[in-house]
């Protein structure tokens, strides 16, 4: 499992684009489409490297009607997806624009 203190940080390379609650991300030669629902499209939206994946967490648990445990296991699998995909990296310290 991924450490919670890391900071998550969307791959700039990727061209997205927020259509109602659903986002769709488009790797940087067009070949592949990756479709986020409400809470995936809001976790990519907060995913600027200036939170770590705890209050990522957090923020989910305010946002939507969930358990910490829930969002907590639900955010951890979903950012390691990502990882797992190039659609975002894990720092050790807040990346500043």
């Amino acid at each position: 499992m991924i450490s919670s203190g890391k900071y998550v940080v969307r791959n700039k390379d990727m061209v997205w684009r927020m259509v109602g609650n659903e986002t769709f991300i488009i790797n940087k030669d067009g070949t592949k489409i990756h479709q986020l629902n409400r809470v995936g499209s809001e976790i990519w939206k907060i995913s600027e490297g200036n939170l770590t994946i705890r209050q990522i967490i957090e923020n989910i648990c305010n946002h939507f009607e969930i358990t910490a445990e829930e969002a907590e296991k639900d955010s951890a699998q979903f950012i390691e997806q990502m990882l797992a995909q190039g659609l975002v990296a894990l720092t050790d310290t807040p990346v500043t624009a």
